[in-house]
């Protein structure tokens, strides 16, 4: 495994579709991107969870878990990826800063505050539309007639 630039044996003990859980002794912080290769598999992706020696990723890519287990070659080896470019990719949402927690923060606030403001907007027009309705309902009676 390589994590900033440094490579490390890792043991891999549990993979899925789009990650695997790891261990190691010093494993990676959460947040962090690594690298992991098993034969000519290459696993990138994101450190979600870290606790002790154990660690989860979210990879970047789907993977062969079978192949992967078996040691085979993957079937894309030598071919360029050009279903999805990686910022097209849908990652995960990893708070690991002070300045993360902010912007999930201020996004809270603004989704707050637009609901609030709707549903005054709303209260607003039914009280007007309340207020206006009666006289309009005596007047259509006397037009009426």
């Amino acid at each position: 495994m390589r994590g900033s630039s440094n490579w490390a044996d890792v043991h891999i003990k549990n993979v899925s579709l789009k990650g695997l859980m790891a261990e190691m002794p010093n494993p990676p912080s959460r947040g962090r991107y690594i690298e992991i290769r098993r034969g000519t598999h290459i696993l990138v992706g994101a450190v979600v969870w870290s606790r002790g020696s154990h660690f989860g990723v979210s990879l970047s890519d789907a993977i062969d878990v079978e192949g992967l287990a078996k040691g085979v070659t993957p079937a894309n080896s030598g071919e360029r990826r050009n279903s999805v470019r990686r910022s097209e990719k849908t990652r995960a949402l990893v708070l690991t800063s002070p300045s993360d927690w902010r912007w999930l923060g201020k996004a809270f606030e603004r989704v707050s505050l637009t609901l609030v403001g709707a549903t005054l907007a709303f209260l607003a027009a039914s009280m007007v539309f309340e207020t206006v309705d009666s006289p309009m309902q005596v007047i259509g009676t006397y037009l009426g007639n």
